[in-house]
């Protein structure tokens, strides 16, 4: 079974289903935020990430009501331009080591420009 962390869709981070009630989607938040918490869990780095994540999953769903994907808020990029962060990322890096002056420089400027959501 995956860890809420490890899981991408939101509502799945829930443990809720696409049609899932307000009341349903709070409910789901407390169990896991309860489960997960600190508090409950001392210093355990893993529960801390868990926890996290439950809340980030709870904020985006409720924010963006149930119209939203349940994806990350950058999946956008990938389906306007086909290619993902990661990707870009590899590409500038491969570009910043590269021999070649004007290829680095290339590299670098991805860096500088993308740098805050690589």
């Amino acid at each position: 079974m995956k860890k809420p962390s490890e899981i991408e869709d939101y509502f799945e981070r829930l443990g809720i289903s696409r049609s899932a009630t307000e009341e349903e989607i709070k409910k789901a938040y407390r169990g896991l935020a309860m489960d997960y918490h600190p508090d409950k869990n001392g210093e355990s780095e893993e529960s801390r990430l868990e926890f996290i994540a439950v809340g980030e999953a709870y904020e985006k769903v409720m924010k963006k009501g149930k119209n939203y994907s349940g994806k990350k808020d950058y999946d956008y990029f990938e389906n306007l331009f086909g290619i993902t962060f990661e990707d870009i990322n590899r590409i500038s890096k491969t570009f910043s080591e590269s021999d070649d002056e004007r290829v680095r420089y290339f590299g670098d400027l991805i860096k500088r420009t993308l740098g805050s959501l690589l």
